[in-house]
């Protein structure tokens, strides 16, 4: 695509011409927390929220639709920045979102169900992510990468070269995974399938520095993803086109991409 999404520090959901680096257009989230997502085709915006409650708006109207709310006994793993516990799922009609006290666990919300129920396997689950065809969702957990599917049966592990629990995976729409392993600088990729692992991006010039919330382009053409030093006081925008292997500083200081 032309445009680039991301979430910064500051709760604002900004609108970037990636060609220029230009801000087209942004969105405040008012009293939201770290975690944010926005949907497929930008129209909406899911974000951690007080009260442990998670909060769906209209980006085009700025307004609120709907609150989630965390079930009893369960707190919204939303610390970590990003989307590391949300996933939206591709039809927007299912959301995913993880849950402490540790085991964090993955739990989904469809439209459909008044509830939202817990996935089996899913313990110290973090970075979930959809399949194309919503019927799948990865996820990093204890350096290791798995999938589960959105109905909580079948848990599969794809890789046991994953970072956690600063990283993260993003499903791309050729059906591979690309996440952040085996070191906090490298980014590597498997087929959804298991199978062989291959290291699609390193670079020596970022030691000292970390990897994290990779996000697939459209047709699988590469991952945005973000760099950023201890405890993220500062951090830079990135693209890899897995076409060539390298990697581009596209933004300073944008904030994590969402789409």
């Amino acid at each position: 695509g032309k445009t680039l999404i991301t979430h910064g520090a500051d709760n604002t959901i900004r609108l970037w011409e990636m060609a220029t680096g230009k801000e087209l257009s942004q969105f405040k989230l008012p009293n939201t927390g770290a975690n944010a997502l926005v949907s497929a085709d930008g129209k909406l915006a899911v974000c951690g929220a007080p009260n442990n409650t998670i909060k769906v708006w209209d980006v085009t109207e700025g307004k609120e639709l709907r609150t989630i709310t965390v079930p009893n006994q369960q707190n919204f793993a939303g610390a970590i920045g990003g989307a590391a516990g949300l996933a939206l799922s591709p039809d927007g009609s299912a959301l995913v979102f993880a849950t402490t006290p540790e085991p964090s666990t993955l739990w989904i919300k469809r439209q459909s169900e008044l509830a939202a129920r817990p996935l089996p396997g899913t313990d110290h689950a973090l970075y979930p992510s959809f399949s194309l065809d919503g019927r799948w969702i990865v996820f990093v957990a204890q350096g290791h990468v798995r999938k589960v599917k959105a109905d909580g049966t079948s848990p599969i592990t794809l890789s046991d070269s994953a970072v956690s629990p600063f990283g993260g995976a993003a499903w791309l729409d050729d059906g591979s995974i690309v996440y952040v392993g085996p070191r906090l600088t490298e980014l590597s990729r498997v087929s959804s399938d298991g199978g062989r692992i291959t290291k699609v991006f390193a670079d020596p010039a970022l030691i000292g520095f970390g990897i994290g919330s990779p996000t697939p382009l459209p047709a699988a053409r590469g991952v945005l993803f973000i760099v950023c030093n201890s405890g993220c006081v500062s951090m830079a925008l990135y693209v890899l086109d897995l076409r060539t292997g390298k990697g581009h500083r596209l933004l300073d200081e944008a904030g994590f991409p969402l789409r």
